[in-house]
This record gives C-alpha cells, sequence and structure tokens, in this order.
C-alpha cells in the first residue's frame, strides 16, 4: 500500500483526470508498468507505462488518448482547471449525464451558469419538443411542420 501511495503522489497532472484514480501494476513480458485504465463509459482502453525506460514518467500517451477519447475541448478544459480532484469529480458527473459533455461540465463547475447547448444530436422527441416550442412562442403557423413524419 505504501508503495502505491507514494507512487501516486507524482501522478498530479491534469491528464490522470480522465482515467481510473490506482493504475495496475504488472509485468508484461518481464517488465514492470503501470496500466492506466480510462475512465470513459464503454472505453475500456487500457494505457500502459513501462517503468525501465527513461521517459517512465512521461504523460504523452495518456494525454493522446485522452484527447481522442474525451475530445480536444475537454482535454484544454481540464488543463484549465489543473485540479486533479475537481477534474475527477466533472469526469465523473459527465460518465452519468445524457450528453457526457466534458466541457461544457467544466464550464457549468468554473461558475460559468448553466450551458443552455448540447453537443450530441436532439432524439426524434426531443427534436419534436424544440420545434414544438418554436412555432408556440414564435407565433409561427402550425402548417410548418405539417408532414406525415411529424
Amino acid at each position: 500500500y505504501h508503495a502505491v501511495a507514494r507512487m501516486m503522489k507524482g501522478f498530479n497532472a491534469p491528464v490522470y483526470g480522465f482515467y481510473e484514480p490506482i493504475p495496475a501494476i504488472v509485468k508484461v513480458n518481464g517488465r514492470r508498468c503501470h496500466v492506466f485504465a480510462c475512465a470513459a463509459v464503454g472505453c475500456g482502453q487500457k494505457i500502459k507505462r513501462y517503468l525501465d525506460k527513461n521517459d517512465k514518467c512521461s504523460t504523452s500517451n495518456l494525454r493522446s488518448h485522452s484527447k481522442k477519447c474525451w475530445g480536444e475541448e475537454a482535454f484544454e478544459k481540464a488543463h484549465e482547471v489543473k485540479d486533479l480532484a475537481k477534474i475527477r469529480e466533472v469526469v465523473g458527473r459527465a460518465k452519468n449525464s445524457p450528453n457526457g459533455n466534458v466541457a461544457a461540465m467544466f464550464a457549468c463547475s468554473e461558475g460559468k451558469g448553466i450551458v443552455s447547448y448540447m453537443h450530441r444530436q436532439h432524439t426524434t422527441e426531443e427534436a419534436r419538443a424544440v420545434i414544438v416550442k418554436w412555432v408556440a412562442q414564435s407565433m409561427r403557423p402550425f402548417s410548418i411542420v405539417e408532414d406525415p413524419g411529424f
């Protein structure tokens, strides 16, 4: 336990917030490595960092995967926050949110108010509700949306 706690003192870069808090320590072909599991729902990617190399503290492979999996904008927002505990909290909330947008969650956590836009396509029901609201608020004729598919 003490070895893991000592090892994790150095894990304070914002990129670690996109991975499970405690990495596995395994041997692959006789070489020790840390295995970081991506925290994204459904990802399952495990990033290995070998400990017998000069770059044993490098986060480049973690950064590369985070940008691909979570998006460049979320990655940049996390680096603006710089607080690993807050990043993990936001990532945890984003995993359980309907649209799962981490960048929007960071904006909310920074006190910038509720984000009023969505980063995913509306479902059919949501699109219909938005259109009905627009027609009613704008006092448009409902004939605009007269369509057998609507």
